[in-house]
């Protein structure tokens, strides 16, 4: 068993093509670590872009990277080559840190092999969602660890590391996994990436319903009970949709206190995911809770 983190880096373009905004990979990096989690090898190689002859300067802040440098790389085809040979044949595991990465990457598969799946990748798992819940961080709100947020919170001195390029980010990310990492918990997170199932799940749009009316609503869903009696409270004022979530005032009858709740639809792969919330209007929720829910209840 190998394991191998891949990072990329990649230039948002107008596609003529394809008449939208494509995002075109112009770096590979990756690390390859043996069972004892140690790094055997390393991979790095730029793509020579093929749909626009400029980098935005977004990119070019972020990564320093300049026109100059891609002209010495390789189509994105020879790349992705030189990659699964260099992974070789063996059992792996592949991972980059967030699926963002695995987005782009089938994304540029499907421009340019037109095909929907990605070559070398047979299992996948999501590095950053490990190491977050590794961190205990995985409840917190709405929120995804930051590679260097996650190094320094490790105390790993990031000094010698060039952050937003390829190479560097997959040996930090790699250094993270292996202080991390237990066979036994990891092994949840990894993901058959061979059958129709992975990728339909990858890519799945999450839809917030924003319709009060959908079919799609559970009905109960919307309907809550005073957090200091437990008896029903009567609904105030129509319900609003702000913020990604159903707004709406409620009173006691019994207690007489004013209550807002909030109702959030999500429909995902597997289901409806709802999340809801009642507050005591007097209370103004912070801006952490505006982002999202945080006190919950049953549906």
């Amino acid at each position: 068993m190998q394991y191998v983190i891949l990072d990329l880096e990649w230039n948002g373009v107008y596609s003529k093509k394809l008449k939208r905004y494509f995002n075109e990979i112009i770096e590979f990096g990756a690390v390859r670590l043996d069972q004892k989690l140690r790094i055997k090898d390393t991979f790095r190689m730029f793509v020579r872009p093929q749909v626009t002859s400029q980098l935005s300067k977004v990119v070019t802040d972020l990564t320093s990277l300049s026109m100059d440098d891609l002209d010495q790389g390789f189509s994105f085809s020879k790349v992705v080559r030189h990659f699964s040979h260099w992974i070789g044949s063996g059992e792996t595991i592949l991972m980059t840190w967030g699926d963002t990465d695995l987005h782009m990457l089938l994304e540029n598969c499907q421009y340019f092999f037109h095909k929907n799946r990605i070559p070398f990748l047979n299992q996948y798992a999501d590095v950053q969602q490990y190491c977050q819940s590794k961190l205990d961080l995985s409840q917190t709100a709405g929120l995804q660890l930051g590679l260097s947020k996650a190094a320094q919170q490790m105390g790993m001195n990031l000094e010698q590391n060039e952050m937003h390029r390829a190479l560097d980010d997959s040996r930090v990310a790699g250094e993270i996994f292996a202080q991390l990492f237990d066979e036994e918990s990891f092994r949840s997170y990894v993901k058959n990436a061979s059958v129709d199932e992975f990728y339909d799940r990858l890519t799945f749009k999450n839809t917030v319903i924003s319709d009060i009316e959908s079919p799609l609503i559970d009905r109960s869903a919307l309907r809550f009970c005073c957090p200091e009696c437990g008896d029903p409270v009567d609904q105030s004022g129509p319900w609003l949709f702000r913020h990604r979530s159903f707004r709406g005032d409620f009173l006691c009858p019994r207690c007489q206190k004013k209550y807002h709740a909030r109702v959030q639809f999500k429909q995902t792969y597997d289901g409806m995911d709802i999340k809801r919330s009642i507050l005591p209007c007097k209370e103004e929720p912070s801006k952490e809770e505006e982002s999202q829910p945080t006190v919950q209840e049953g549906a």
